[in-house]
Order: C-alpha cells, then sequence, then structure tokens
C-alpha cells in the first residue's frame, strides 16, 4: 500500500506551505517577467509529504519534481523543465478556488423546472445500483461502511486514470480508506475534505450531477453512477447535519450571458415554477468575497433546505463555505441589476419541502427513474419516517408480482416520466411517520 496520506503530514500544511511551478512561457529567459502557478492541493500534499520524508524527489501524474535542482520534470520528455519554489505562507488568496465559487450552479443544458424533492435522481440510482433498501444508509449500518469505502476508493481511483490523474486519485484513495474502521462520523468528515480539496474529484462529480434533468446526456451521468457513486452516497448521508438548515442567506458568483439572465427572468414572473440543484453546490456565507467572481452575484436566502458547513472541515475556512446538497428546490424571486458594483443580482429561495407543494394545485414534480412501490401499506410502513400514499389517477405502472423472485412484496413498478401532485402532508403519532399523500398522474404537454 501507498505511504498513508496523512501520517507524516500536519493537517494545517496546505494553510501554511505551498509549492509553486514558473509558468512564464519562457522561464529560462532573464528578460522575460517571472510568472508563478500554483499546484493543486493533492499535488501540494504529494510534494510536502515527499520533502519533509527526505525524499529526492515525488512523483506527480504528468511531471515529477526534483527537489535537489527545485525543477519540474516531464516523465516523457526529460528536456521539459521549470523551475519550482516552496513558500511559507498563511493561505488566504483565491487562486485556485474561483472555478469552485464561480461556475453555474446548474446546468444550462436542461430545463430549470421540475423541483426533486428530498432525493437527487443520482442518489436514487446509486442506491438501486448498490441494491441498498430503502432504510439502508452508513449511517444507519455501520457494516455497510468498509463495503462503501472500498467501492468509493475503487471508483475514485477508476476516475483518476480515466483522465490522467492516477497519482492524485491513489492519494484521495489512501486517504479514505485510513478512515474506515473509525465510524461514519469520521468517514464523512474525510469525504468532505476530500471534496474540499482543488483537485479533479469534485469537478468530475459536480460535472457529472449537472447533466441529471438533461435526456441528451443521461447516459453520460449513469455511466458514472457505480465510479463516482458510492462517494457521492457516503458524502450525502451526513451524519453531522440530519436536520434541515432554515433562515440562512448564502451566496454564489457566476458569469453569464445574455440568455442564461433571461432564463432566471422568465422564472421570476412564475411564481410556481422551481428548479432545483442536481449537484452539491458550494456557496459562501460571505457576500464580499462571492461578489468577486463574476458578473453576477446569487442571493439564496435557506427557507428550509439540507446543507453543511464546511468551516471547521476545509481548508479554506475563510471562504465560510456552506455545502448545498443535491436535490434542493429554488425559486427565482427577483432579478436585478446592481449598478454600484457592476453585477446582475437573481434572488433564490431555497426550500426543500413538500409540504410547500401540496398548498400549490399547479405545482408537480415528476419521476426520473423507474420506482418501486408496494401494493401491501404495512409493509411499505416498516422503512424510515416517512410514508408515501400514492393514489395512481392515470399512469403507466408494471405489476412484478408474477414475475419478481420477492411476490410477497407486491411490487407495482412506476415508469419514469410519471408525474405527481403533492396533494396532503401531515404526521401520524400512532404509526411516529410523515405521511405524504400524492396524486399520480401521465401528464401529456400542451403546445
Amino acid at each position: 500500500m501507498a505511504e498513508a496520506a496523512s501520517s507524516t503530514i500536519s493537517k494545517n500544511s496546505l494553510k501554511c506551505i505551498e509549492w509553486m511551478w514558473q509558468s512564464n512561457p519562457n522561464p529560462w529567459s532573464k528578460s522575460e517577467p517571472a510568472e508563478w502557478s500554483h499546484y493543486s492541493d493533492v499535488e501540494n500534499i504529494i510534494m510536502e509529504r515527499a520533502y519533509s520524508n527526505g525524499k529526492v524527489k515525488a512523483v506527480l501524474d504528468d511531471y515529477y519534481i526534483d527537489f535537489k535542482e527545485n525543477r519540474q520534470i516531464s516523465h516523457t520528455d526529460h528536456y521539459k523543465q521549470r523551475p519550482v519554489k516552496r513558500v511559507e505562507r498563511k493561505r488566504e488568496d483565491k487562486h485556485l478556488r474561483e472555478e469552485r465559487f464561480f461556475d453555474l450552479p446548474v446546468s444550462t443544458g436542461r430545463s430549470f423546472g421540475g423541483a426533486y424533492g428530498w432525493v437527487s435522481p443520482f442518489i436514487i440510482e446509486v442506491r438501486r445500483d448498490l441494491k441498498l433498501e430503502p432504510n439502508e444508509l452508513p449511517s444507519k449500518k455501520p457494516e455497510m461502511i468498509p463495503m462503501l469505502v472500498d467501492k468509493a476508493a475503487e471508483g475514485i481511483i477508476k476516475e483518476g486514470k480515466h483522465i490522467g490523474k492516477e497519482q492524485e486519485a491513489k492519494e484521495l484513495a489512501n486517504r479514505l480508506r485510513e478512515q474506515t474502521d473509525n465510524g461514519i462520523k469520521e468517514v464523512w468528515k474525510c469525504c468532505a475534505y476530500i471534496y474540499s480539496l482543488e483537485s479533479f474529484l469534485y469537478k468530475t462529480l459536480n460535472a457529472t450531477m449537472r447533466l441529471v434533468g438533461d435526456k441528451e446526456h443521461e447516459h453520460v451521468w449513469r455511466s458514472k453512477i457505480r465510479t463516482l457513486g458510492p462517494f457521492c452516497l457516503l458524502l450525502w448521508d451526513d451524519p453531522l447535519n440530519k436536520k434541515p438548515k432554515t433562515k440562512k442567506i448564502v451566496y454564489r458568483g457566476a458569469k453569464l450571458n445574455g440568455e442564461q439572465i433571461a432564463k432566471y427572468e422568465e422564472m421570476a414572473k412564475d411564481p410556481n415554477m422551481y428548479g432545483s440543484f442536481q449537484a452539491f453546490t458550494s456557496t459562501s456565507r460571505n457576500r464580499k468575497k462571492a461578489e468577486k467572481f463574476g458578473n453576477t452575484l446569487f442571493i439564496m436566502e435557506i427557507v428550509i433546505a439540507f446543507t453543511a458547513d464546511l468551516v471547521d472541515i476545509s481548508k479554506y475556512p475563510s471562504e465560510e463555505e456552506e455545502l448545498i446538497a443535491p436535490g434542493v428546490s429554488f425559486r427565482v424571486t427577483k432579478v436585478g441589476f446592481d449598478r454600484e458594483i457592476n453585477k446582475h443580482l437573481i434572488f433564490l429561495t431555497l426550500r426543500q419541502r413538500f409540504s410547500k407543494m401540496a398548498k400549490d394545485p399547479n405545482m408537480y414534480g415528476s419521476f426520473q427513474a423507474f420506482t418501486s412501490t408496494s401494493r401491501n401499506r404495512k409493509k411499505a410502513e416498516k422503512f424510515g419516517n416517512t410514508l408515501f400514499i400514492m393514489e395512481i389517477v392515470i399512469a403507466f405502472t408494471a405489476d412484478l408480482v408474477d414475475i419478481s423472485k420477492y411476490p410477497s412484496e407486491e411490487e407495482e413498478l412506476i415508469a419514469p416520466g410519471v408525474s405527481f401532485r403533492v396533494t396532503k402532508v401531515e404526521f401520524d403519532r400512532k404509526i411516529k411517520k410523515h405521511l405524504i399523500s400524492l396524486k399520480l398522474r401521465q401528464r401529456v404537454s400542451s403546445k
């Protein structure tokens, strides 16, 4: 096994040590001004550990670092070299973080309409692929943790190899595997820490999950379920933030063109139109810092939604990062322009409550995947803290009783694309469960 990722390097190392490489066109020119670029967080960890352990070199994906000569040298062409340097300072700059808080929080290739409710379709399909029962989560069944950690680590390595980042991937996988026997809280903290690092992982995961709902690219996100899914599930199953947050304001910068801004303006005109975050979405509680990025500032009021405070976990606590869970719905309340800061302002309200859907008879959601249900209420009541009671008005479903190996489950399979409306949300004190009543219908859109 490779060296333990944290055995010889302090957790605070990135806050005071940075490795940089000279990036101007001709690094050997005496007349050309020197320009220095930063290595990624994971590369920095690999380099600093090797340096601290007295190694003569550190091996990265495309290069190796010769500490004696302070050179970055290509694996494939020994003549491709650049100077490197080690800098000690407090980490306050935003050089690696702009992309994290800057790009669009939702994909531009899909409709903004439709709210997912509590759970992202990607998470649902991951659980289905792992053959997990509705109540089977690592936070509830600790015996699942080693299996999920192993699958997550293997998936990270496979994704890393695919894009030429095998060394980075192994570093992340080893760090995660170190926590296998330390319980779900430490595993989740490790996943959140790994996600907070500047690396290929969060970028690949977010790019994949934002394709959910885009029919043209459905095969792409589905192809990543086995590699990225287990890590995604571990990060989503947050044991430290079990209750949704309320009454918070968070911010995110973006660079939008006129067509994209127009889409949000259209949403603002319709109080019944909802979008949703398909991926984990980084926001900041610090407006001034979010204003540094792009030509647009998203101002998000959290009415009720699952988020995670990463300040004590992230390598960048000054960012005041609040991570929004996938599946959270939003409504655009206002779009304006602030001449003082020269930015477009887009105001969103974030919520994750079916009870709000129940108050609006015109608001519909839809099943994106095949959805298993049972005709036996008693058996369905055994799982979770919520029971969905679905009245099929008119919809395509399949009776699997005579086909399934488990006929006693009385399974009725709902086809993807079936729409639902929430008619009532209540709490049954007798069985101590929330009851969410839905009406299912096959909607034909009118032109």
